[in-house]
């Protein structure tokens, strides 16, 4: 039941959404760095949000998840300005610092313990907890919208995880199981519009608006989940669960600093570029990273399921950034060695 609603729900909220899109200046245009055709309604994430919250209504767990939603639904109008008005970076960052904050001290949950980083040694954070939980919900936000590059990635990434997590917390019941069941079916809801798999492209955007209210979402099911008393994932392996977000993310934002660029510009340097630069089609690219993302999500279940491994998989998380941060920067390297080759020859 809760899954029809959310499905049901969102496509019912697209269908009228799409033709008020213009009205409400919610419509990303083409632009040099944008390279998609005519005008696009980015409503796909009020969309979703409506279908989560009568999927949430129905099943009667509302009350469970009210600081979650509260939360969400003020993340999703700063999103919404944003879409419209293309607001500051630094606004931005205030706006999700604020909503962290009302979520948290609204339900008190916080990262107490970030796991066995070293063996033997469970990092407890202390006075740190708060401060360091927002900044990871922060960093999460961000990282789901960076990965918003390509039509029917991100939701599609995003389905891979909340799928996941529905079956984590299947045990538990209540609010965490429901909310990710919820986003699921909202976000099949929401790629029948916007995944290439479905139609020759895009016919909405899910915006800024709903790429970090999913990053709110997904913050808070993994902290809930791996914190007592109803911890069911491992802090190491809620890492590897948010999977190519993340992984893209701290790529992007290592070789950045690297090079003296500002962390949130705007560059070809994400991993679904380093994919089209490879020659894979926008599809072939959904498809690869969306196996990548199931495997990265397997890998968090087993160090969750085996706290022996944690260690390990810590590590091995910071070896993959490496991997990917030397895999990408010989990517664009080579993509524009190639560019000045045919700038050379047009010269001539």
């Amino acid at each position: 039941m809760i899954a029809l609603v959310a499905l049901a729900a969102t496509v019912a909220a697209i269908i009228p959404l799409r033709h008020f899109a213009d009205r409400l200046g919610l419509v990303d245009v083409p632009t040099q760095r944008k390279r998609h055709r005519g005008a696009v309604p980015v409503i796909g994430g009020i969309a979703m949000v409506l279908g989560i919250t009568a999927a949430v209504g129905v099943s009667g767990h509302f009350h469970d998840v009210f600081w979650l939603g509260a939360s969400a639904y003020l993340l999703l109008l700063c999103g919404m300005i944003d879409d419209k008005f293309s607001i500051r970076v630094a606004l931005r960052l205030l706006v999700q610092c604020m909503v962290a904050l009302i979520l948290l001290l609204g339900t008190g949950i916080e990262l107490s313990s970030v796991g066995a980083l070293l063996p033997g040694v469970d990092v407890e954070l202390g006075r740190l907890a708060l401060p360091f939980t927002v900044f990871c919900i922060i960093g999460v936000v961000n990282a789901v919208n960076m990965i918003d590059g390509v039509d029917g990635l991100s939701g599609t990434l995003m389905l891979v995880t909340f799928a996941g997590l529905a079956a984590i917390s299947f045990g538990h019941g209540g609010g965490l199981f429901v909310v990710s069941l919820a986003v699921s079916f909202a976000l099949v809801g929401f790629l029948l519009f916007n995944a290439r798999a479905f139609r020759s492209r895009a016919a909405i955007f899910m915006g800024d608006a709903g790429s970090t209210t999913l990053g709110l979402i997904v913050a808070f099911l993994l902290i809930s989940l791996s914190q007592a008393p109803q911890a069911s994932v491992s802090p190491v392996g809620a890492a590897w669960i948010l999977g190519v977000p993340l992984l893209d993310a701290m790529t992007v934002i290592v070789k950045r600093a690297v090079s003296g660029r500002p962390v949130f510009g705007a560059d070809r340097a994400h991993v679904h570029h380093v994919f089209l630069d490879l020659g894979y089609s926008v599809n072939a690219t959904v498809i690869r990273l969306a196996a990548l993302q199931a495997i990265l999500v397997g890998v968090g279940f087993l160090i969750s399921s085996n706290r022996q491994f944690e260690t390990l998989g810590f590590w091995g998380f910071i070896a993959l950034i490496a991997a990917s941060v030397g895999v990408s920067t010989l990517v664009v390297r080579r993509r524009k060695r190639a560019e000045h080759r045919v700038n050379r020859a047009s010269q001539h």
